[in-house]
Order: C-alpha cells, then structure tokens, then sequence
C-alpha cells in the first residue's frame, strides 16, 4: 500500500528553505537554501543580478563569460544607475523625470513642445512647412539697411526697404518705368500748370 504525503500551500516568507545542489562544493552536496538568499543574489550588484544572468562558459576563466539577453520586463525602477550601449526597439516613456546625456542624442521624430526659452544649440531647421513669428527678427541674416540690392539670400526688414526706396540714388526713368508696357490703357496723363510736354520727330 503507497503512502500519499499531503503538503499543504502556504504562502512563503523569506526564511523559508528552499533544497538545493551546491555545485560549486566539493561532491556538489545538496544543501538547503533560504527564499531570502536567493532574493539576495538577484537583488544586484557585482555578485547579484548582472552577474547571474551571465553565461560563463568556464568558472576558471569569468573574463570569457557572456552576456545573457533579458526580455519582456513590464516595469524596472530603483534609485541606482542603469547603463545601456544600446536602447532600441520600443517605447522609452519618462514621468515625472528627466532624460539626461552627456553624448548625443538621435531622434527621428520629436513631438510636443520644447519647453526651454532659448534654443541656442539648434543650428539648422531643415525645410519648414510654416513658420510663425509672432515678435521680431534678429541675427546676421537680417539687413536692417540697404545701400544697394543685397545678398539674396539675406532677409531685409520692411524699414530698410522704405528707406532703400526713398533714398534710391538713381531715379528711375520713364522708359523703365514702361518697360513693362508703354499703353495707358485708357488712363488720362495729367501735366502741371507751368510744365511742358514737348514731342519730337525725327529730321
């Protein structure tokens, strides 16, 4: 006749033994083993975590150990430093804190506003679908008087157009002034008292 051992399930505290095989030991002799010192080995550390999900192919030689992927971790917090050579493949959402770096940062896509006043280190735009300016326009792109036609591709304030204009050395003629078509369409010229218009033939 068999003996069936019933155990009951409990839920379990750290200073239950959990039976277990030393490897390690001399004869790998079974041994019992607290819950908590297994949390204390994954808990971090040079000897916690980062060195459990490891793969050493040789205990003689920990140097030859290689790394270990961990995937589909649903949340990961602490106080500490978390280093990454790379961070790809997902969302990184930050709450309530801030995104520090001392290297570069390369974003396909920024949405949202940038919150900081003064942008001094954005350099180049890009091609701009719109732009709204809602104050004035200053830098050394910017002509702010004109002696001549400037660079064209510098932008020139209304006020140095005006005063371009009103202080343009040389007039322009009539002729230039009709070259784009020299028909009145039907608009009457007016001349001042004392002034002539005087017509010319040829001899």
């Amino acid at each position: 006749m068999a003996i069936i051992y019933s155990y009951p399930t409990v839920q379990p505290t750290s200073d239950d033994l959990i039976l277990g095989t030393d490897i390690n030991a001399e004869g790998k002799p079974t041994k019992n083993f607290t819950i908590q010192s297994i949390v204390d080995i994954v808990q971090g550390g040079a000897a916690g975590l980062g060195a459990v999900i490891k793969i050493n192919p040789s205990a003689k030689d920990p140097a030859t150990a290689a790394n270990q992927s961990a995937i589909d971790f649903l949340n990961i917090s602490g106080t500490g430093t978390a280093s990454f050579g790379v961070l790809s493949d997902g969302t990184l959402q930050i709450t309530g804190g801030n995104l520090t770096t001392t290297g570069n940062g390369i974003f396909n896509q920024i949405t949202g506003t940038l919150q900081t006043a003064a942008q001094p280190n954005v350099t180049s735009l890009g091609t701009l679908t719109s732009l709204i300016v809602n104050t004035s326009v200053t830098g050394t792109a910017v002509v702010t008087t004109l002696s001549a036609p400037g660079d064209n591709l510098k932008i020139a304030s209304t006020k140095a157009i005006v005063d371009y204009i009103g202080t343009k050395p040389n007039k322009e003629t009539l002729a230039e002034t009709l070259a784009t078509g020299n028909v009145t369409g039907g608009t009457d010229i007016a001349v001042s008292a004392n002034d002539d218009i005087t017509f010319t033939h040829a001899s």
